[in-house]
């Protein structure tokens, strides 16, 4: 398995190389993700983002042919001896955990991909009205006490933490929504950089949407070759951070 970046990083990816010991006992016929472990399938093999320990992980070529075997199988069909063996140094590594309910299945994070963006072809003239800019600017300092926290695990239940207050709304508010996300993005450079992360971009915007009682979704992707990661934010198919080409260089592994 190799170890990559944690999800504040964007560059390359040093690597470790670890080998399961064939003496493992494979007494185990299924596996399921170990809490607060997410994962998709991108480039031909597996990546997993390890929430409590702020990393990725990826498997090899021939551990991601074992690891299909858990992906696969029917409630009635056990893994073959090497494939269990894999699962209980997956099981080791805190990836997965042992489960004895042959109907647990290990399923692999899938979202759709947005079809539109703010910035790709919009018309609409973006301006700020000055009685949001207290809010805008509290939603700013939330998101920089969640990014200075330390912990990612920490920022990911703000976000959540955020996200419950807000009551069900049966309406269609893409409009609502696109209009608030103009009027950030119109005030944002004057109070920090467009080059800072697109982690503190998103929470920023997401606390911002939230504190309006509008909901949106938190996006975490991956692209192999060179190992990067990405964060955006989303609502009902609409990018409210990115660009959709860019966007869609990433295979999405978590959304919040």
């Amino acid at each position: 398995m190799t170890d990559f970046l944690s999800p504040s990083g964007c560059a390359s990816a040093s690597s470790q190389h670890l080998s399961p010991d064939s003496r493992t006992n494979t007494s185990c016929r299924s596996f399921r993700l170990a809490p607060d472990i997410h994962c998709c399938h991108t480039g031909g093999t597996y990546v997993f983002l390890d929430l409590c320990r702020d990393r990725y992980a990826c498997l090899t070529e021939a551990q991601a042919v074992l690891f299909q075997e858990f992906c696969q199988l029917s409630p009635d069909l056990a893994p073959g001896v090497e494939a269990l063996s894999f699962g209980n140094f997956l099981g080791k590594q805190g990836i997965l955990q042992a489960s004895f309910t042959e109907s647990d299945r290990i399923d692999l994070f899938q979202w759709p991909a947005p079809d539109r963006s703010l910035f790709d072809f919009d018309q609409t003239e973006w301006r700020f009205r000055a009685s949001r800019v207290p809010a805008m600017l509290c939603s700013m300092q939330a998101a920089s006490a969640a990014c200075h926290s330390g912990a990612f695990q920490d920022q990911i239940t703000r976000a959540r933490g955020w996200k419950s207050k807000l009551k069900a709304v049966s309406l269609d508010t893409s409009d609502v929504v696109a209009d608030l996300a103009r009027e950030f993005h119109t005030f944002a450079p004057f109070v920090f950089s467009t080059r800072d992360a697109c982690r503190y971009t998103s929470l920023a915007l997401l606390h911002y949407l939230s504190a309006a009682g509008l909901c949106a979704d938190w996006v975490f992707g991956v692209r192999l070759s060179p190992f990067s990661a990405h964060c955006w934010l989303e609502f009902n198919g609409l990018l409210l951070t990115d660009e959709t080409l860019t966007v869609r260089e990433f295979t999405p592994i978590m959304a919040v």
